[in-house]
């Protein structure tokens, strides 16, 4: 599921429902026709212009924020940091703003994470959990780096994914324990050097999502022995 709702693909055919000709006509000739052939190639420019025809920066200050200033930015954000265009802006000058390639970055990838937890079924609670996949997409967008082709990213995803599903804040202690050791994991790892990372919560998740497997298995069947003791004791009255 994860996988699937990250395949930039599907998600800018659904998302923007474009047509597969789409190329709308420009009023300033130096921006490019629009072709979702480029986009699926994954043809940088093109994605940017979509982006930009999407999103659009109402803000008209002439001063912006450099990008590697505003990765900077970006990394020192609180893990929990929701909305990303507010917590840039609240650290910006009023004279400098965000340009519109960036802007139009930052949007979209806001918007997937939060429409990545609608479409997966995760309770919204686990919502400011997942934020800093919101960093993580941008500054990976703002190089350029299509971060969804990468498949250790994609099975990151998946394994928070698999953790997370059917997880609700009325599940009791075990719930709460299950919710922090997660948060753990997600936070135990510098995501500044982005690939170790991946790989690194790969590793953890996996381990403590097999452990868990296990201990519940061992849970059903402590369960089934009794009641399987239980009818014996019945049938031999």
């Amino acid at each position: 599921m994860a996988n699937g709702y990250f395949n930039f693909v599907l998600d800018l055919s659904i998302y923007f429902s474009l047509p597969k000709n789409y190329a709308p006509i420009m009023d300033n000739t130096s921006t490019p026709a629009i072709e979702i052939d480029a986009i699926i190639a994954g043809n940088w420019p093109q994605i940017q212009a979509l982006l930009e025809q999407h999103y659009k920066n109402s803000s008209r200050s002439q001063k912006t924020i450099e990008k590697d200033k505003l990765i900077e930015l970006l990394q020192s954000f609180d893990i929990n940091q929701n909305d990303l265009i507010a917590g840039i802006n609240a650290r910006l000058d009023e004279s400098t703003s965000i340009n519109a390639g960036n802007y139009s970055v930052i949007k979209f990838s806001d918007q997937l994470v939060d429409n990545y937890i609608i479409n997966n079924k995760l309770h919204t609670d686990l919502k400011i959990r997942f934020n800093f996949l919101k960093v993580i997409i941008t500054i990976q967008l703002l190089n350029e780096n299509l971060i969804w082709r990468d498949k250790n990213f994609s099975q990151f995803l998946s394994l928070i994914n698999q953790s997370s599903l059917g997880w609700q804040h009325d599940l009791g202690r075990a719930g709460n324990k299950h919710l922090a050791k997660i948060t753990e994991i997600l936070t135990s790892s510098d995501f500044k050097n982005l690939g170790t990372a991946i790989n690194d919560c790969n590793q953890k998740l996996s381990i403590y999502i097999d452990s868990e497997q296990q201990r519940i298995k061992k849970v059903e069947q402590r369960l089934i022995d009794k009641e399987t003791g239980s009818l014996h004791t019945q049938h031999a009255l």
